[in-house]
Formats: C-alpha cells, sequence, structure tokens
C-alpha cells in the first residue's frame, strides 16, 4: 500500500526483509517433499532443499516487486542481503533467494533428531540471518522504517493470522530501529485492521 512511498534504497531492503519473513515459519522442503515423505537418503548430494510457500505471500512480493522505483532505476533486494555463510552447500531449488540459501544452511547443521521446525531451533536460526541482515540493511529514516514494519505486518497478516514466528522477526526489527512498543502495536493493530477489511471486501466480491 505505501511501497511507493519508500525510496529505491528502503524498497530494495523492505523486499530483502519480506522475502525472509515469507519463509521464516514455513516447513523446509526436500526435493519438494516434507520430511516425512521425502526419501531416508536425504542428505545425498542430488537434494534440493527449499521452503513451502504461502499463495497470498508469493503474490504480494510479486507485485511489490512491480512497484516503479523511478526512471533508469530496477530493484536489486539482493544487494541488500550481505550474509552469505562460507561454505556455501549449493543445494538449493532453482531460483532460491539469498534469504532462503542462509536459512537453509544454518537449518542443516541442525541434528536430524531435533526438528528443525521446532520454536526454538526455527527461532535461533531467524535470529541469526536477522542480525546479519541489519548491517546491510539500512532503512533512511523513522518515516520509511515505519512503512516498512506496516507493509510487514501485512505481509504476515496475509494467510489470516500472524505466526509467533512473524512476530518474532517483527519485534527483532522494531528492537533494531528503536521503533517505541505503543507505535509497533498501533502499526501492528492498523495493519490486522486493514489486512481483515481486506478479506471481507474480497469475500464480498466473490460471493
Amino acid at each position: 500500500m505505501l511501497i511507493k512511498l519508500l525510496s529505491k534504497d528502503d524498497k530494495e531492503s523492505l523486499i530483502s526483509l519480506a522475502e525472509f519473513l515469507s519463509i521464516a515459519d514455513k516447513p523446509m522442503l526436500w526435493n519438494g517433499k516434507s520430511m516425512n515423505e521425502a526419501s531416508a537418503r536425504i542428505h545425498d548430494d542430488d537434494v534440493k532443499f527449499s521452503f513451502a510457500r504461502g499463495d497470498a505471500e508469493s503474490a504480494l512480493l510479486a507485485d511489490w516487486r512491480k512497484v516503479p522505483v523511478g526512471e533508469g532505476f530496477t530493484l536489486n533486494p539482493q544487494a541488500a542481503w550481505p550474509f552469505k555463510p562460507e561454505g556455501r552447500t549449493g543445494c538449493y531449488e532453482k531460483g532460491a533467494t539469498e534469504a532462503e540459501k542462509d536459512l537453509i544452511d544454518l537449518l542443516r547443521e541442525v541434528p536430524l533428531k531435533l526438528d528443525n521446525a521446532a520454536p526454538e531451533v526455527r527461532a535461533s536460526a531467524v535470529s541469526t540471518v536477522l542480525r546479519n541482515l541489519h548491517e546491510g540493511n539500512k532503512v533512511s529514516n523513522k518515516y520509511a522504517i515505519r512503512i516498512v514494519l506496516f507493509e510487514l505486518m501485512l505481509m504476515a497478516f496475509a494467510d489470516g493470522k500472524i505466526s509467533a514466528l512473524e512476530l518474532y522477526a517483527l519485534r527483532d526489527l522494531q528492537h533494531h530501529y528503536g521503533v517505541d512498543d505503543d507505535s509497533f502495536c498501533e502499526i501492528l493493530e492498523q495493519a490486522e485492521t486493514v489486512s481483515k477489511v481486506s478479506q471481507r471486501t474480497l469475500a464480498l466480491i466473490l460471493e
């Protein structure tokens, strides 16, 4: 909604953060299958790792990438993604974003006896990626920061509800940029309201 008010650099930061938020709480896939469905030989070299994706979040990201950024400019969100761990495995599905590669590499270090979707395991990996991501994403001012937060909250509500991991990531962003709790909660409330109104409107139109 408000992405058009952001500068090119801030839009790139938003999209990089959104790409990560869209997979932060999603199940990890082995050759497109869940761990239970995949072959027992899940660490073979031919295995490609990815994450399940939500249709609503993917559609929103696609729309954001189309937003004009000024004559002669194109968005390059990967340029705002600095965290590239050494020893890349290369075991990624075609088209994987840098965010996806980073999270895959971190979660592949989790012993098989642990569930890499367990809240404490995933939260630790999300924290690591976010900590490094903040080093390269510098949103320009407090107004842009609030717009970025609002848009990310809309994405989190895109599937109808916000997950604990999504809220965790948003809170991390809040604290990184020094947004006070009252402002954060008010922005979150407005994002939820806008999301609910949009969903009700769409349902009414499609009746």
